[in-house]
């Protein structure tokens, strides 16, 4: 009895202890914190590309770190950030309230960031922004549909270029997501005397292309043939077709047969069935 008793005892207090343990787990990860970002006395806060106004506020797992790569500060003119009072702590253990702080802009240096795709074609209107003259800027590459960028952010100190300098620029590059479409063409030359050469996407075997960009048969500088990108055909003058007025030689494969060739197959034909015939008759009578 005194050791069903212990046992039952030891089965309880495991399955009390587990629900413990799984009660607490769950209550100890369902934790947050709220973090608060201000705009302070001069901007204003976005996440992402979406303007939150003068405050945002974001809810933080506790012992997680808080990702503000997302989270920035719009500036009155005339106005710079330095950055968070107090500075953000990673891990996340407790409520935090973050204010932007600013300095005036004494010496001021424009700037510029570039959005364009891979062969230089701008993708988004640039922006021309100041802030002082030595400090880091982060800028952040707006989402284009159909576009893959290559960083979502870069940093450079801005510097106030001197005379004939460039000033400071960022270029976002965009590398097109779409699948190519590739279209097949079907493109015709003709030539005089019957022989007409069919092909798809791309010019016919033998062909050059000329400085407008038609298809031209035959050798190079030859007019004979030619064929646009549209898949017109054009026609050809029988004077300026290379070998035109000349006999092409037989092909070799399929030579005339002799002329006593189809005699002699009819006989060799009359042979075998007159054999035949003869068989049948032959065993008919030997069963008579």
């Amino acid at each position: 009895m005194k050791i069903k008793q212990v046992f039952k005892t030891s089965v309880l207090l495991a399955v009390i202890l587990t629900a413990v343990a799984l009660f607490s787990g769950s209550a100890f990860a369902a934790d947050t914190y709220q973090i608060s970002f201000k705009g302070g006395s001069h901007g204003t806060i976005s996440y992402g590309n979406v303007d939150q106004g003068v405050s945002y506020e974001v809810d933080v797992p506790y012992d997680t770190n808080l990702d503000t790569s997302q989270i920035r500060v719009n500036c009155e003119s005339g106005w710079y950030c330095t950055g968070w009072s107090p500075e953000v702590e990673n891990p996340v253990t407790e409520r935090a309230t973050y204010v932007a702080q600013y300095k005036r802009i004494i010496n001021e240096a424009v700037y510029h960031v570039h959005y364009v795709d891979n062969f230089g074609n701008e993708l988004a209107t640039q922006s021309v922004k100041l802030t002082q003259s030595g400090v880091s800027v982060t800028e952040y590459a707006p989402e284009i549909a159909g576009y893959a960028v290559d960083q979502p952010s870069k940093t450079v100190t801005v510097v106030k270029p001197k005379e004939g300098e460039k000033s400071t620029e960022i270029t976002f590059v965009y590398t097109s997501t779409a699948e190519p479409t590739i279209v097949d063409q079907i493109q015709t030359v003709v030539v005089p005397g019957g022989t007409t050469v069919t092909t798809t996407g791309g010019a016919t075997a033998g062909t050059a292309a000329n400085a407008d960009g038609a298809l031209t048969a035959g050798t190079p500088g030859a007019d004979a043939g030619a064929v646009n990108q549209a898949g017109e055909t054009t026609t050809v003058d029988d004077n300026d077709v290379p070998l035109a007025n000349q006999q092409l030689p037989k092909n070799n494969n399929q030579q005339a047969l002799p002329t006593w060739f189809l005699p002699m197959a009819a006989i060799g034909v009359l042979l075998i069935l007159g054999s035949v015939i003869y068989l049948i008759i032959s065993k008919k009578r030997r069963k008579e």
